[in-house]
C-alpha cells in the first residue's frame, strides 16, 4: 500500500498497532492497522505511541468503516490523527492531500516594518491565517484592524501627534495627516474596503475587495517606512551640521 498522500509515512509501514474497534453498540473487533513512522514536522523518520482511537464510527457498509487513531510523536512530542478505513479485522490509512510547507504564514514585510509596528505584525498575520483558512468574513475585519494600528502608531511615534487624540479620531481622519496626497487618497480607499468587510450590511464599494485593502495597506506601508528612513537620515545630516 502507498500512502503517497498522507505525510506521517515515508514508505510502506511494517509498524502495526492492534485497536480494538467497536463495530456497532454490541460488537468490538480486533483490528490491525499500520502506525505512522514518518514526522512531518521534524522531516524525518520517527516513532509514535498509540494513544486511542475514536469512538464515533462512520459505517461505509455492512463489514467496511471509517475510525481515527491518535498517536504521539516520541521525537517532538505532538499529537496527531489518523484516518483509516477498515475492512472487519484489518485497516488501510485514508490518503490526503495536506502541504505541511505551506501551513507557516509569511509575514510580507520587511523587518523594519516588524520592528517598528510589531501590533501590526500580529494582527496582519492573524488576519492572513484567516484569510488561509477561507476564513474571509474575518480576515476583512483583521487587515482592517491590523491597517488602522500601522496608521495611527505611526502618527503617534513619528509624528509627535498626541495618543489621546490620535485614539478619539475616526482613520480616515488620521489618514490625511500621512503628509502625502497620493497616498493619503491610498490609504483612504483601503479604508473605505475595510469599512464594508467590517459594518453591518455595508457594501458602499462593489466594485473592490479585499484584495485591493491589502494592496492599499502595502502601498501605506511601503510609504510610512520610506518616511521613517528620510527622516532618520536627515537627522544625521542635521546632526553633523551641529558638529
Amino acid at each position: 500500500m502507498s500512502y503517497i498522500n498522507n505525510p506521517f509515512f515515508s514508505t510502506d509501514s511494517n509498524n502495526i498497532t492492534k485497536i480494538n474497534a467497536q463495530q456497532n453498540s454490541i460488537s468490538t473487533l480486533g483490528v490491525k492497522v499500520p502506525s505512522p513512522n514518518f514526522c512531518p514536522f521534524e522531516n524525518i523518520p520517527s516513532n509514535f505511541r498509540y494513544v486511542s482511537e475514536s469512538y464515533d464510527y462512520e459505517n461505509l457498509g455492512p463489514t467496511s468503516y471509517r475510525f481515527e487513531v491518535t498517536y504521539q510523536c516520541q521525537g517532538c512530542y505532538k499529537y496527531v490523527a489518523v484516518g483509516y478505513i477498515s475492512n472487519m479485522d484489518s485497516g488501510s490509512v485514508i490518503d490526503y492531500d495536506f502541504n505541511f510547507t505551506n501551513n507557516k504564514i509569511k509575514f510580507p514585510f520587511n523587518e523594519d516594518v516588524e520592528n517598528n509596528f510589531p501590533d501590526f505584525k500580529i494582527i496582519y498575520t492573524q488576519a492572513q491565517k484567516a484569510e488561509k483558512y477561507g476564513l474571509n468574513e474575518i480576515a476583512g475585519p483583521g487587515y482592517r484592524k491590523a491597517f488602522e494600528n500601522l496608521i495611527k502608531e505611526y502618527l503617534i511615534k513619528f509624528c509627535d501627534k498626541k495618543e489621546e487624540s490620535i485614539q478619539k479620531r475616526s482613520l480616515s481622519d488620521c489618514a490625511s495627516d500621512l503628509g502625502d496626497e497620493t497616498i493619503n487618497k491610498i490609504a483612504k480607499v483601503a479604508i473605505w474596503v475595510g469599512n464594508d468587510q467590517t459594518h453591518y450590511d455595508s457594501n458602499q464599494n462593489p466594485n473592490l475587495d479585499l484584495n485591493d485593502l491589502k494592496n492599499g495597506i502595502n502601498f501605506t506601508v511601503n510609504y510610512l517606512i520610506s518616511e521613517i528612513e528620510k527622516k532618520k537620515l536627515l537627522q544625521a545630516y542635521d546632526d553633523k551640521k551641529k558638529d
